[in-house]
């Protein structure tokens, strides 16, 4: 009974009884490269590091009851908030680029000018720990200009 059975060698073909596997597996094959573009656009898109970040901001704001609007690619504003902070509505926010952030402060404070006259603040979302000279801006800012800077490490 098992004698008449030829015996096949590692390495052989499969014989052609069995093509709904060679289908199946190349199914499986335009499924797999399917998921590999589409995780590599994916990727694409969220590494853009500003894009990622506010969306990754306004999730946070949404999350704690805040509304905001988007104002360009790395400032947005506050425009109802709860508790405390609702009497410094509209409060602006902005992405800083780098550990240096004199520039981003200054873009902030600008952007509170239209704000109503007395206590403004802004929220600053940064990436790296602020180097001496920006904590000094900060300072300077709120002595100065009577503008409080909060700022917000991002990935914390």
């Amino acid at each position: 009974m098992y004698a008449a059975q030829p015996t096949r060698r590692i390495g052989q073909s499969v014989p052609e009884s069995h093509p709904p596997l060679l289908d199946l597996a190349s199914r499986i094959a335009e499924e797999a490269r399917s998921i590999q573009l589409s995780t590599k656009t994916q990727l694409q898109t969220l590494t853009n590091p500003d894009e990622l970040s506010l969306n990754v901001v306004e999730s946070f704001f949404a999350a704690a009851g805040f509304s905001t609007t988007r104002i360009d690619e790395r400032s947005f504003e506050i425009t109802a908030a709860k508790g405390t902070l609702a009497k410094f509505v509209p409060i602006s926010g902005r992405i800083a680029k780098d550990k240096h952030l004199e520039n981003d402060i200054l873009d902030l404070e600008e952007m509170t000018a239209s704000s109503s006259p007395g206590q403004r603040l802004g929220f600053l979302i940064y990436d790296n720990l602020p180097d001496t000279l920006s904590r000094i801006k900060m300072a300077d800012v709120r002595l100065r200009n009577d503008f409080f800077v909060i700022p917000l490490r991002s990935d914390s």
